[in-house]
């Protein structure tokens, strides 16, 4: 089987992480669409997890999850980031990759102080 069929044939979230997917699905749907929904599923989970199943550490793991599919939205939003007509927008998608990044360590840098 040739390789772009076989890619074709494999999951979004595997295109996604090779850098094989659209950048506007990969943009949209993971960092739009997706962000809403892992965190209401997160916000849901939250909610359990401190209410009736009183589980302790329950804010870290919904942090821990959210950084995992933040650091997945990145890694596939910079792979992905050339697949467009206009390479200009594939620098912008890069930039916008690093941003939350950089805020965060900026962040972690001001709260060590």
């Amino acid at each position: 089987m040739n390789p772009v069929a076989a890619d074709a044939k494999s999951s979004f979230f595997r295109r996604s992480w090779n850098g094989s997917a659209r950048l506007r699905e990969v943009y949209w749907g993971l960092g739009f669409i997706g962000l809403i929904a892992v965190a209401l599923l997160v916000a849901v989970i939250n909610a359990l997890l401190r209410g009736p199943l009183a589980v302790p550490l329950a804010d870290e793991f919904c942090a821990a999850v959210l950084f995992a599919y933040l650091l997945f939205l990145s890694i596939s939003t910079w792979r992905c980031a050339y697949n467009v007509r206009v390479s200009a927008i594939g620098t912008l998608a890069r930039i916008a990759a690093v941003i939350p990044w950089l805020s965060l360590a900026l962040i972690v840098i001001s709260a060590a102080r």
